[in-house]
């Protein structure tokens, strides 16, 4: 069997874009999330954005932080927390995502925080009162991204669920 030159045998395989995000909280426990005004609904999130070129996905992750709060975030080689891997949609090819544990911050760095012009508005809440602001797949990725923090395990989630479909047990 003859074998395809490189770029023509790359042409045969899916194309994925990754990301990267920082699960961070507070002394408090309260999560940090964004949110967003290029998303349509005006989303929430967690700091973070797609991986440059030549960039591994926990320097993304330190970098988006920077860039949108302006925290420099005291973990050098964050731990993963969660690895998500989207399907493609909206004319987004397939997506790989890395959710890495940003640390807790200071009451000090929370005062701090100014945005970049990628969000209007950031908030530190309880898993429990994000809840009410997120949807289904959303609250699931906010949960299992807990979990692994809690239990120094690794999620894998698809489209942001664990099974790829029902919603999130509390």
């Amino acid at each position: 069997m003859a074998h395809l030159p490189l770029a023509d045998y790359l042409a045969t395989l899916p194309h994925a874009v990754s990301w990267a995000a920082a699960y961070v909280t507070d002394p408090d426990g309260r999560v940090l999330l964004l949110r967003s005004v290029t998303c349509g609904e005006r989303a929430w999130q967690l700091p973070g954005g797609q991986l440059d070129h030549d960039e591994i996905p926990h320097q993304a992750a330190l970098r988006e932080t920077l860039e949108e709060t302006g925290i420099a975030l005291a973990v050098t080689e964050p731990r993963l927390l969660a690895v998500e891997f989207g399907v493609p949609e909206r004319g987004w090819p397939n997506r790989i995502g890395f959710v890495f544990d940003g640390g807790t911050i200071t009451r000090r760095q929370c005062a701090a925080i100014r945005l970049s012009h990628e969000h209007d508005r950031w908030d530190l809440r309880t898993i429990e009162e994000w809840y009410e602001l997120l949807s289904g797949a959303e609250r699931e990725r906010l949960s299992a991204v807990q979990r692994a923090r809690c239990s120094g395990t690794t999620a894998y989630l698809h489209n942001g669920r664990a099974d790829g479909g029902g919603e999130a047990a509390r």
